[in-house]
């Protein structure tokens, strides 16, 4: 029994644990947020991009790695939110939670 706790953390929290409220917390993510945090990485996306398509090859040094590591997480957020909080969530897979008496009692 104890590896089957270990394999679904979520399910077995108590009330008030905190990987159980952020997980609550982001399933409940209005899309309007959501797609306001999406404007606003694309936003910084198109910021960076033009500076590293500008940089010389001879003058690419730390920065330039930095600025490249830097769009790429940015792309990498913006795929993911679209994909998981606009095509996933309401279309495919929404977790709840349905409380019941017998939680809290031991089973036979």
């Amino acid at each position: 029994m104890p590896l089957l706790s270990s394999l679904l953390p979520l399910a077995q929290a108590q009330a008030g644990g905190g990987t159980r409220e952020l997980v609550d917390n982001l399933a409940r993510t209005p899309l309007s947020k959501v797609v306001i945090f999406v404007v606003v990485l694309s936003a910084f996306r198109l910021a960076v991009f033009p500076l590293l398509l500008k940089t010389p090859i001879h003058k690419r040094g730390v920065g330039y790695a930095f600025g490249r590591f830097f769009n790429e997480m940015l792309d990498a957020f913006i795929y993911a939110g679209v994909f998981v909080f606009m095509l996933i969530r309401p279309f495919g897979v929404q977790a709840f939670l349905i409380p019941s008496a017998r939680c809290g009692q031991p089973s036979m």
